[in-house]
């Protein structure tokens, strides 16, 4: 008769067993997705608020005549660095979650290489969610201390860079999950 072979380490042990986090397991891949279309969701809002954000001032022109003017998010230079943020999130997140929901139904990549821009684009696209964020609540503060009228304008604008900053955190969460895709390359 044969030796039986010794017992793995149980918990009780006090050892905890744990298998490696794979990206192409389906969990990670679905998690991926809805991270990917929380990402659409709020940069669409944030696209949204931004460009119907208008409002109708009314000044002292010539003459001492009363004078409307209508001030667009486009003509504060930091909301179109917001649009510019919003366009590259939306992009590329539609783009990121057609490759993955293809990876996700057959079960593989369309290309190895699509890795790297899986964890870089990842990088890109939070950096430049973050910035737009910054830029959108940096500008509202700074006008909103001066321009008491705009308020309601700028209201919108902070809004629209909420949106941003929760697009940046489903961004980061999608780069941890990217690297563990880059971490079986090598």
């Amino acid at each position: 008769m044969a030796p039986t072979p010794p017992a793995p380490p149980t918990a009780a042990a006090g050892i905890h067993p744990v298998a490696p986090l794979r990206s192409s397991s389906s969990g990670i891949l679905l998690t991926k997705l809805v991270l990917r279309a929380l990402t659409i969701a709020l940069t669409f809002i944030a696209l949204l608020v931004l460009t119907t954000n208008t409002l109708t001032v009314i000044y002292l022109g010539d003459y001492g005549t009363l004078t409307p003017m209508k001030v667009k998010f486009n003509d504060v230079i930091s909301y179109r660095y917001m649009l510019f943020t919003i366009l590259l999130g939306l992009l590329y997140s539609l783009l990121q979650t057609a490759l993955t929901a293809f990876h996700l139904s057959s079960g593989k990549r369309i290309s190895n290489i699509l890795v790297y821009l899986d964890f870089f684009g990842d990088i890109v696209l939070l950096y430049a969610l973050a910035t737009g964020a910054a830029a959108g609540f940096a500008i509202s503060i700074d006008l909103g201390e001066h321009l008491k009228d705009y308020e309601k304008f700028l209201a919108k604008g902070n809004a629209s860079a909420s949106m941003l900053l929760l697009g940046s955190i489903c961004s980061v969460v999608s780069l941890v999950f990217s690297s563990f895709g880059l971490e079986q390359r090598f």
